[in-house]
């Protein structure tokens, strides 16, 4: 594609450079044309010959090529993984050929648009600037996929080759990740520089991360702490975003062997809200104050179809009660299709979140013992087919203390990146929780669950590894815990959650315990957000970036520009302004009319502090849904 694009265009251009010929822009540009034209039909002849040599090879194995044309276009990795063996000659230098052909196109396309249209000519806001820059980038776009499906292929048949030494080979690098990591420690330079390169605010890797999550020494963690909480104010200010679970169904058909909802626990009551019993539930959460949700279920196809799900958010979003309303629903539900993923996005979910829970493969396989969630690498692709399928937003997380912390940690911030290097922008939020008692489910079973100390500082050095990604922690953590980890990078939290399927409208009787885990912070919302503003924070309900399209790459922009603090600071007073009017206990109205005043004149732009001063009085006489 990118080969016949490249001659199709030069031949077009041909004309255009000899009826122009005396002129600044196609000056010089005929031999550029030629150029392009030769060495584009001398690639596309090589290109054509090996993929002449593949497919007979294929042919003469099939008999047909049909089916193999279908599961390409299907992108079945695994059916092309399983049906050709990597072993032989004729394999080696067909994949030889790929690689080189794919390395051409690399080094060619980037550049051949800037021979014609660079911006000292035209001007990067020339319109056939930005038309041929988009052609590349469709080009490019083409290319990437081909070689995600090949890479698919290549990953499935190497695990599947690697057979009997896939076990010590995930160990060496577990060890390299917990250990080898261990050599840079004490290595106190090193350490210095991986900080400084953090203060240009642009991340880390994960290697650098890893490296810091070793170190000990208490003088340069303090800096990583100090240097976390100034990251986290340049990007997130002092506000935290607000947020409650609401739990739909706990059927599941997995065996996860730390969750209660295994379909081996006959203790746990099971429960599915009707449409009915959800705008009872929605309505409570809504008189609280809440705005934004995050519905979780269990994995059941029978009893959990997808088809529920969108019909559950149709409700939540439909109800408008008294002055509430849900204004964003996040979806935590088991992994799936792309299909499914497009249904999701159609009905305007916000964040899609999927828990890695452990990314190390063994352990993973064992933990999840039986059903679906058993697939390693359906499991752990299911943000890609959800960014595939044109959601923006995703959030992933590990479940600490299900694995070494550092090789999670690691494979975190690798997950991240691949997102970032695949689709251009990383995850939109990173969970980070912990594994907590639940029916059925004993902590202490689990043999690497960590400390406060240590959970403080893993938060704090993905704050400078990802500073523009969210930080979330819930009401598993205690309210010391959440204090610590809120300072140096946590930037949203749920408040007055129930773990249960429900649980707002009415409490669940202890008999008819439906809860995921227990909670340790048991807290009304009320309390935690006169907390918040003790500890000066701006408790934020706002939904607007999501409400006007900023999501995803558009967000990422706003966010690593610092321009996102002139629509978030105004925003989050406005939606504490309306929690205040509708819902806050007379002290915490008190306090929070106080703080309102204060950071209102803290907004640098004169336009924008005065509009904010207009709508919270807008506010205050009763009207809502006010934002930038």
């Amino acid at each position: 594609l990118d080969v016949c694009f490249k001659i199709g265009f030069c031949i077009m251009a041909l004309p255009i450079v000899i009826g122009l010929w005396p002129f600044g822009p196609t000056s010089g540009k005929f031999t550029s044309c030629m150029s392009i034209i030769f060495r584009s039909a001398a690639l596309f002849t090589f290109l054509a010959l090996t993929t002449s040599y593949a497919l007979s090879l294929i042919s003469v194995s099939l008999g047909d090529l049909t089916t193999f044309y279908a599961k390409i276009k299907a992108g079945d990795a695994e059916w092309v993984s399983n049906t050709f063996s990597i072993s032989g000659a004729n394999f080696i230098l067909i994949m030889f050929a790929y690689v080189y052909s794919i390395k051409m196109i690399g080094a060619t396309v980037t550049g051949y648009v800037g021979k014609f249209f660079n911006d000292s000519t035209f001007g990067d806001a020339s319109p056939m600037h930005m038309k041929a820059t988009q052609m590349t980038a469709f080009v490019k776009n083409k290319v990437t996929q081909a070689a995600s499906f090949a890479g698919g292929v290549v990953t499935h048949q190497a695990t599947r080759a690697a057979g009997a030494v896939a076990g010590g080979a995930v160990n060496f690098v577990k060890n390299r990740v917990n250990g080898g990591k261990d050599a840079n420690k004490d290595n106190k330079e090193l350490i210095l520089s991986i900080i400084e390169k953090a203060k240009k605010l642009k991340g880390i890797s994960h290697r650098e991360a890893s490296v810091l999550l070793a170190c000990e020494d208490k003088e340069l963690i303090q800096k990583v702490f100090d240097l976390a909480i100034k990251i986290k104010e340049e990007f997130y200010g002092n506000r935290i975003v607000m947020f409650a679970p609401l739990y739909l169904a706990n059927y599941c058909v997995n065996g996860c062997t730390y969750c209660p909802y295994h379909y081996k626990n006959k203790h746990i009551r099971r429960k599915k809200l009707t449409q009915e019993e959800i705008k009872k539930e929605v309505i409570a959460l809504q008189d609280m104050g809440h705005k934004r949700l995050a519905l979780e279920t269990g994995e059941d196809p029978v009893n959990i179809p997808i088809e529920y799900v969108l019909e559950s958010i149709k409700t939540i979003y439909s109800i408008k009660h008294k002055n509430g309303a849900i204004r964003r629903v996040n979806v935590n539900i088991a992994a799936t299709t792309v299909e499914n993923y497009k249904k999701l996005k159609d009905v305007g979910i916000g964040t899609y979140i999927l828990f890695q829970e452990t990314y190390h493969k063994d352990n993973y396989e064992v933990l999840h013992p039986t059903g679906p969630k058993h697939d390693y690498a359906y499991h752990t692709e299911a943000m890609d087919r959800a960014m595939t399928a044109g959601i923006d937003d995703v959030g992933i997380g590990v479940l600490f203390g299900l694995d070494m912390y550092r090789y999670d940690f690691a494979g975190l911030l690798m997950h991240a990146e691949h997102l970032e290097a695949k689709f251009g922008v990383g995850p939109h939020t990173i969970s980070v929780p912990r594994i907590r008692p639940a029916d059925d489910i004993d902590p202490d079973d689990f043999e690497n669950a960590i400390n406060d100390d240590i959970f403080e500082k893993i938060v704090a050095i993905l704050r400078i590894s990802v500073p523009y990604t969210g930080i979330i922690v819930s009401t598993r953590e205690t309210q010391e815990s959440r204090e610590r980890v809120l300072k140096v990078g946590v930037s949203q939290i749920s408040g007055a959650s129930s773990t249960s399927v429900g649980g707002y409208a009415e409490k669940e009787k202890p008999e008819d315990n439906s809860a995921q885990f227990e909670k340790n912070d048991n807290r009304t919302l009320d309390e935690i957000i006169g907390w918040l503003m003790d500890l000066g924070h701006i408790p934020s309900f706002c939904t607007a970036c999501y409400r006007e399209g900023r999501t995803g790459d558009r967000f990422m922009t706003l966010v690593k520009s610092g321009q996102i603090a002139n629509c978030c600071a105004p925003n989050a007073l406005m939606t504490l302004k309306e929690y205040l009017e509708d819902y806050a206990s007379d002290e915490v109205k008190a306090k929070g009319e106080v703080l309102i005043k204060q950071e209102l004149e803290k907004i640098p732009n004169p336009v924008v502090k005065q509009k904010a001063t207009e709508y919270i009085e807008n506010i205050h006489e009763g009207k809502r849904d006010f934002r930038f």
